[in-house]
């Protein structure tokens, strides 16, 4: 089976980058399922990290803006790719 995930948060490469709990609860989903699917996530485009790649059997696709986070200040500036 196709299955389609659409979040903004999922780890951005196999380094398994993990800010919070919706990205560890959208990744372990996605990895249960894809021992017998074929699963695409789309998630949020951030700065330095590639547009399409796979992290194991799960394909991911950046979509959108880039963002750049400013975590020293808590500020987030969205600007056209």
């Amino acid at each position: 089976m196709k299955i389609c995930f659409v979040t903004e948060y999922f780890p951005k490469s196999g380094g398994l980058e993990i800010k919070g709990g919706a990205e560890v609860a959208a990744f372990n989903e996605a990895f249960y399922l894809s021992k017998n699917n074929e699963i695409t996530v789309l998630t949020s485009y951030e700065e330095g990290m590639k547009k399409e790649a796979n992290i194991g059997n799960i394909k991911f696709i950046g979509c959108g803006k880039k963002e750049i986070i400013l975590k020293k200040d808590h500020l987030k500036i969205d600007y056209l790719s």
